[in-house]
């Protein structure tokens, strides 16, 4: 019955993947969906029919190809037999490292008390509105490892401190308290969770998230790490062919800096364990400057099969000192940056969370959702925010990366689109602290930038206390990286830096 089972199964999905493959003629746009943000919504939406609905809404405007769902971080946000529920962790502390019963536990046990899958109904109603649906597992969450028995943290975490990268550590950095993947136990451990992801689910794809924490081996010992990560995903990937599921990576936005940290996703593309790699940031900014060709190339030349898909959150950011939510503008800029290198598609980490944090633009996943805002031709047709933004996956240890003090007179480097670069209106904006932003002065390719304006607002350029932009000729900026020089005397720290075109 079961083999029947599968055959039917199977037959089903290669004709959803039809229907979906037709649909995505159309540039791919994938969003993922976090693993706890539905469920601190109202308890009045943990019900079925509220769960299809909030599907439906992502689906209206028939720009979304893909839905990623996240299953789990440390504990599984549905009843879990590989990894304890959520539930479970009724009663334990908070971020304040008191007890409290948070309202993801509380509607996650809702849903389960009333007999209520999330991810099988969202699967169904994905695949109902043409959109195909993955489920993504965050392969080493660190949320919560820093404060004693934190709701979110697994109790088999609690009872192996000794299985940790840096065990004994009392550093606040997440990197530190995340497993080490050198033990068997812990590769075990994630590998019964992929199981039984795909096994239960059987969704479209899995997404192997290697974002939450990007830090996998001890110091030191990143080259004998690789080869035991490369085993992990084979033995991945062998459940998830046996499946029919496809097999998708989340990992630093260069290839290098996946090597710092021993994902040897080369080998994963030789050896065909995955079908799609989707570089991204960790958290703090958009990489504007992803290397996107260079992924294509290095790939291509190993398995044309392979579809790489840049990926981005919702922060922009000049330094780590203080982040913005990205709105329209900064989407725009980064979309047509990843297109001119001839992106298949974009990936869109954590959107969700623009309507309860986003100030500036309250509806920007609606927008994202339901408008032509991110399409092929449509990102040149407003505002584009290009900003000289950090890569925040440049090293193993880079949840505190020190800011790189911004010299007098000496150029910073702002990645426009590749090749012939138009528009009719441009300015240079650059934020700082300790000083008034309209007192700098800035060129753009050795152009003197002109009719300094105050251009402040609260939430939009990181940890910025002024912000001046000064007009630009369209005709000084080019395709891809452009010098800003900011000239200034006395102890002015400048914190942002960036060209907007219209």
């Amino acid at each position: 019955m079961r083999i029947a089972a599968r055959v039917v199964a199977s037959a089903l999905g290669l004709l959803l993947a039809a229907a979906v493959q037709t649909a995505s003629a159309k540039p791919i746009l994938v969003v993922n969906e976090d693993n706890d943000h539905y469920f601190k919504q109202d308890a009045s939406l943990m019900n079925e029919a509220s769960l299809k609905a909030y599907v439906d809404g992502i689906a209206a405007g028939e720009r979304v190809t893909h839905l990623f769902f996240c299953v789990a971080g440390q504990r599984a946000s549905y009843d879990s037999k590989a990894w304890e529920p959520i539930w479970k962790g009724l009663g334990g502390n908070g971020w304040s490292g008191k007890p409290e019963n948070n309202i993801w536990c509380v509607n996650a046990k809702k849903l389960f008390d009333a007999g209520v899958d999330p991810y099988r109904v969202w699967i169904d109603r994905a695949r109902e509105k043409g959109v195909s649906p993955w489920l993504s597992l965050r392969m080493n969450d660190a949320h919560g490892t820093t404060v004693s028995n934190h709701f979110r943290v697994s109790g088999f975490y609690w009872a192996h401190p000794e299985w940790t990268r840096v065990p004994g550590s009392k550093s606040s950095n997440w990197y530190d308290h995340a497993f080490d993947f050198a033990h068997p136990e812990v590769r075990d451990y994630t590998f019964a969770m992929a199981r039984e992801i795909v096994e239960r689910y059987r969704p479209d794809g899995l997404e192997l998230d290697f974002m939450r924490v990007n830090a996998y081996f001890r110091d030191g010992e990143v080259k004998a790490g690789g080869p035991l990560m490369n085993d992990l995903v084979r033995r991945i990937r062998a459940v998830a062919r046996r499946e029919g599921v496809k097999l998708a990576v989340r990992v630093p936005d260069a290839i290098e800096a996946c090597e710092t940290i021993g994902l040897d996703v080369l080998t994963w593309c030789r050896e065909g364990l995955v079908d799609w790699v989707i570089p991204c940031n960790y958290y703090y900014s958009m990489t504007f400057a992803l290397p996107l060709a260079d992924w294509q190339t290095r790939v291509a030349a190993l398995n044309t099969a392979v579809t790489v898909i840049p990926g981005t959150g919702e922060n922009v950011a000049f330094d780590h000192r203080g982040f913005s939510r990205a709105d329209s503008a900064a989407y725009r800029g980064w979309a047509s940056a990843m297109y001119s290198q001839g992106a298949k598609g974009l990936y869109l980490f954590n959107v969700a969370y623009h309507p309860r944090e986003n100030k500036r633009e309250p509806d920007l996943d609606r927008k994202i959702y339901a408008t032509d805002l991110l399409g092929r031709k449509s990102v040149n047709a407003g505002e584009r925010r290009f900003v000289r933004s950090f890569r925040d996956v440049d090293a193993p240890d880079v949840q505190h990366p020190a800011p790189r003090p911004v010299v007098s007179g000496v150029p910073l480097a702002v990645v426009l689109p590749e090749g012939a670069f138009a528009c009719s209106t441009a300015e240079v904006v650059v934020g700082c602290r300790k000083g008034d932003a309209k007192c700098l002065a800035v060129s753009v390719n050795g152009v003197v930038a002109t009719n300094p304006r105050d251009a402040f607002e609260p939430h939009k350029f990181g940890s910025s206390t002024s912000a001046a932009a000064w007009s630009v000729p369209p005709s000084a900026l080019k395709g891809r990286e452009n010098r800003v020089s900011v000239t200034f005397a006395g102890a002015i720290d400048v914190t942002w830096c960036e060209i907007a075109v219209r």
